[in-house]
């Protein structure tokens, strides 16, 4: 008798899986321990906020999500992949091709052109060519900033870098988008226009969203909210997704 296969399909991998995550810090003769032993779960299409005071590890939870930095002990799941088994390099490679980053202050290249600044993402993973600048005219269009291609991000205005980064972030097509502060930099009417416009072009495109937030307005939009507290996650709100 042939043994069942169970298809592809009815296999749910998490987007983001942590399990005995450990991390710390040296601040001179002091060791600052920001986790230890986190576990942590995020389903795909899931919006989940990650609220918690300055130096809570917020920024350091999400690096070690996209594998930036590696963690003491524990590890870190993305799409099934085990990143804390990977050598940087392979880190980076993954990183490049399903992780996008929206960063608090757009680290957009200031010598590149908005456009350029869409390709980047593309050029690093070899697809520059006239498919990508398609793709990313497009997304530009769907910020409402095509007439700004050519433009150099010191001519735009903060709303408007945000915009860009968002579009950088998602060029690529990533499962998961990673947001640390996406609108701290930016006055309340801006940062509104700005979060409805990185909650509905994720939602559409499908992807897994973790938004680091001081912002009520921010957390808002998520599906789950958690608080960071002495290295543990607690949990807000009931998870949708």
């Amino acid at each position: 008798m042939q043994t069942p296969q169970t298809s592809p399909q009815a296999v749910t991998v998490p987007v983001v899986e942590i399990a005995g995550l450990a991390k710390h810090y040296r601040e001179g003769e002091r060791e600052r321990v920001v986790f230890a032993g986190l576990d942590f779960r995020m389903g795909a299409g899931a919006v989940v906020a990650l609220l918690g005071r300055s130096g809570s590890g917020k920024s350091t939870l999400l690096n070690l999500v996209a594998g930036i930095d590696p963690p003491d002990a524990g590890t870190v799941r993305v799409l099934g992949a085990d990143i804390t088994a990977m050598r940087e390099h392979d880190r980076t490679l993954f990183r490049r091709s399903h992780v996008g980053f929206v960063f608090q202050f757009f680290n957009l290249v200031p010598t590149l052109t908005v456009l350029e600044n869409l390709l980047l993402p593309l050029e690093l993973q070899g697809r520059r060519d006239g498919r990508g600048e398609a793709i990313a005219l497009d997304l530009l269009a769907q910020v409402g900033l095509k007439d700004r291609a050519g433009s150099f991000p010191e001519r735009l205005s903060g709303g408007e870098q945000q915009r860009v980064a968002i579009a950088r972030a998602l060029v690529h097509d990533p499962e998961l988008v990673l947001a640390d502060e996406p609108t701290g930099n930016l006055d309340e009417e801006t940062g509104a226009a700005v979060l409805e416009l990185l909650d509905r072009l994720t939602r559409r495109r499908g992807k897994t969203l973790l938004v680091v937030t001081h912002s009520p307005e921010v957390a808002a939009i998520a599906d789950a909210v958690y608080t960071l507290h002495d290295g543990r996650l607690i949990r807000q709100t009931n998870e949708t997704n």
